[in-house]
């Protein structure tokens, strides 16, 4: 059977994506698709492109790239997210920011049988986000054919990133995945009651989709698995601090703990779905 490596979401984070390359080729696979959000956070925006452009068969613009890209300074709000845009778009070259804009938004092809679709987010716009707390009729909307999508088909299967969470789930008898983050992984569940080790959310995560590529008839085996690669998160400080990253003090907590830096504002949105959830249910 044929093999896909699935990454997304390294957001700069140079050491975490050679450690999943180095992995990758381990395993002998040399299809390669990336889902976007290469760059963002970390600094590393340059040597990241340079590994895309050269690994990947497929590479997808993911929300960071449009926001860093297309994001109009005079609109945006907060005196943050005008440095966050002036730095990472300083972190680029003309024929990078050229490149970015000429990458496709969504990918579909066959693999054993299946409608495979492949995006950074959601098929109507790459802002709009689907948590693992969103139930199947928020989820079901991944699957549907917009103005975006390369064919008017409902998928079968949909590999997405964004939420940078590793999920697997059916429903409707079809598949949602999510590939989880090479660079950026988060647990956005937490109790301290219950809490285990943080070092199985800070490894780069991302997924291999396995079956026979351009079988459109017949539905023969597909399989679906997440990889987790440890990286020397110390060496990728270190680098960013050389390089006078932005919001470093963030991105150190993150990396070292595993935490969202926003993840009061997060539970808040989440209590609020959960009650738009109780009020559907309940009708």
């Amino acid at each position: 059977m044929d093999k896909i490596a699935v990454i997304a979401d390294i957001h700069g984070n140079l050491t975490a994506l050679e450690a999943v390359m180095e992995d990758i080729k381990a395993r002998e696979i040399d299809k390669i698709f990336c889902l976007g959000d290469m760059i963002g956070i970390a600094p590393s925006s340059h040597e990241v492109l340079n590994i895309i452009k050269g690994k990947c068969e497929l590479v997808l613009f993911g929300n960071a790239e449009k926001w860093v890209i297309e994001a109009d300074l005079d609109k945006t709000d907060s005196e943050i997210g005008r440095k966050r845009i002036i730095w990472n778009r300083s972190l680029l070259s003309l024929g990078e920011k050229d490149y970015i804009k000429s990458l496709p938004m969504i990918h579909d092809m066959y693999i054993s049988g299946r409608l495979v679709r492949f995006m950074h987010s959601a098929p109507d716009n790459v802002f709009n986000k689907t948590h693992y707390i969103d139930d199947e009729t928020d989820k079901v909307r991944l699957f549907l054919p917009t103005e975006n999508t390369p064919t008017d088909k409902t998928a079968d299967v949909v590999l997405y990133a964004d939420i940078h969470e590793q999920l697997l789930q059916n429903f409707y008898h079809r598949t949602l995945v999510n590939i989880g983050s090479v660079g950026t992984s988060v647990e956005l569940v937490l109790d301290e009651k219950y809490n285990g080790d943080s070092k199985e959310t800070t490894n780069a995560m991302y997924c291999i989709i396995e079956g026979s590529i351009g079988e459109q008839e017949n539905k023969t085996t597909i399989g679906f698995q997440f990889v987790r690669v440890p990286f020397d998160i110390e060496k990728e400080l270190r680098i960013s601090f050389d390089k006078n990253m932005l919001e470093f003090d963030e991105y150190k907590g993150e990396r070292t703990t595993g935490q969202y830096r926003n993840m009061e504002q997060l539970k808040v949105k989440f209590k609020q779905v959960r009650r738009e959830q109780g009020e559907r249910y309940l009708r």
